[in-house]
Formats: C-alpha cells, sequence, structure tokens
C-alpha cells in the first residue's frame, strides 16, 4: 500500500508527497462517485480553520458529483444543507427519521457509536411488537428566513447509478424481513430488486452487505421501469417487518455506477 502525505502550506497551495512515487504526475483527494466527508484541513493554535475542498488533477472518467449526501454515512444525526436553488447559507436538519406510517409496532431510531460498520456510528433502530417499520433520510428543511425545502431542492436525481448498497446487522433474537427499499416519484412509487433472495436478515449480530439493482425497477402492481425513472426521487424508503421485539443497525449506503 503506497503511503501519501500531504501539508497545506498556504491559502491556495498543497505540498504532496510519498516516498513511493519517485515522479508524481496526478493528485487525487477525497474525490469519489458521491463526495463524502474529508479530514485535509488547517488550523491555528490548535483550532480548525478551513478545509481543503476534494479535487483531482485528471479527469475523472464517469465521475459523478453530488452534493454531500451525509445521511449515506449514518455517521451523523443534524447536517449543514445547501440548496440547489441558489441559497448560499446552510441549516441544521436531522439526517434520518421514521416513517410516519399505521404499524404496531413501536420504534425509536438514533445513533450507535458502539457498533459501526465504519465511520463513527451507525443508525440503530430499536423496535416492539410484531409488523412493519422503515426510516429514511430527512425530506424536507426549513431555513432560517422560514423557506422550506424537499429532497429535489437539494439533490434527486439517482438514474445515473445502477445499483445502491448498504449494510445491515441484526442484533435481534428472530430473523428480520427486509420489505424492500422504496423510491418515490411524483408519478409512482418503485421498488428495487435486492440481492437478499429470500428477503431475510439472519439473528447473527453480523454485517450483512444489501445490493440492490437500480435496473430492476417495480411498481406495487407489478409494471417493470429502468433507473430512468429515479431522475426525480422525492423519498428514498428503507421497509422491514419484524416478528418480535429487537434491535437493527444500518450503515454506509452506496451507489454504484
Amino acid at each position: 500500500e503506497q503511503s501519501t502525505n500531504a501539508e497545506i502550506i498556504s491559502k491556495n497551495q498543497v505540498k504532496v508527497w510519498s516516498p513511493s512515487v519517485a515522479e508524481p504526475v496526478s493528485v487525487t483527494y477525497a474525490y469519489e462517485l458521491l463526495l463524502r466527508t474529508c479530514n485535509l484541513g488547517c488550523s491555528l493554535n490548535g483550532e480548525p480553520l478551513f478545509a481543503s475542498v476534494p479535487f483531482c488533477l485528471d479527469e475523472p472518467e464517469k465521475a459523478y458529483h453530488a452534493s454531500y449526501l451525509l445521511w449515506m454515512t449514518c455517521d451523523y444525526e443534524v447536517q449543514w444543507r445547501m440548496s440547489q436553488l441558489g441559497h448560499s447559507y446552510c441549516c441544521d436538519c436531522d439526517t434520518w427519521v421514521k416513517i410516519n406510517a399505521q404499524t404496531n409496532v413501536q420504534y425509536d431510531i438514533s445513533f450507535d457509536k458502539e457498533n459501526a460498520y465504519s465511520g463513527t456510528s451507525a443508525l440503530r433502530v430499536d423496535y416492539k411488537g410484531a409488523g412493519s417499520f422503515g426510516v429514511m433520510p430527512m425530506q424536507t428543511w426549513t431555513w432560517k428566513d422560514g423557506t422550506v425545502l424537499s429532497f429535489a431542492d437539494t439533490f434527486s436525481d439517482f438514474s445515473k447509478f445502477s445499483k445502491m448498497s448498504f449494510y445491515v446487522r441484526n442484533d435481534g433474537t428472530e430473523a428480520l424481513k427486509l420489505e424492500g427499499v422504496r423510491f418515490k416519484m411524483a408519478f409512482a412509487a418503485l421498488d428495487a430488486s435486492s440481492d437478499c433472495a429470500d428477503g431475510m436478515i439472519p439473528a447473527d449480530g453480523q454485517w450483512h452487505r444489501i445490493v440492490l439493482n437500480l435496473n430492476d425497477l417495480e411498481d406495487f402492481i407489478g409494471n417493470k421501469f429502468d433507473r430512468s425513472y429515479l431522475s426525480a426521487t422525492s423519498k428514498i424508503q428503507f421497509l422491514f417487518e419484524g416478528t418480535a421485539d429487537g434491535t437493527l443497525l444500518m450503515d454506509q449506503v452506496d451507489w454504484l455506477i
């Protein structure tokens, strides 16, 4: 594994070097299909001053830039948002919320910092009773001037991606069913097929990766759709069904081209 070092040496310069690379030709920092948080920053007297934005000196192939989707990491209870409509200020908002639906299950969500698959925490769902329950990324935010923004005002085009994956862990005593991941648009709600063949998540306390095929979408009466319909997504819902009291952990959502 190659080791690379970086140092901010002025307000617009970063010095990069590696003992493993004699003649470097390019530098990429924190650049991926969907940009996340990064840690190259400058401090003054031990206090954070500013951070370097992700960059790539080569033109990356198939890269698709989107605003930070911090809910994907399951690391943050609240986040800042910037609108595509030109708002230059931010607001605090929840990253994940419960789905408001009629169910016999009582459940609460929190962030577990002791049992994360990756990063600093995992989304934790403690549920009681038998039945369906679900979670989703926050859909609306109220800005400081009172303006209400929706999911579509920030980032809603997921049609570039062929797959989505996430990790789940069942810490209960009974197997938990993955009912599905539902993408809602103005005209319909579509479910993506999963490699979780029987839809069951075993109660083994182990992390399992679920992969969704976004080229195999289906509405509630069985009509088929492809991923082009995900260009105006208004909600993404993760739906589960339990038969007894238990705990579900969820972490690290990824989008794949």
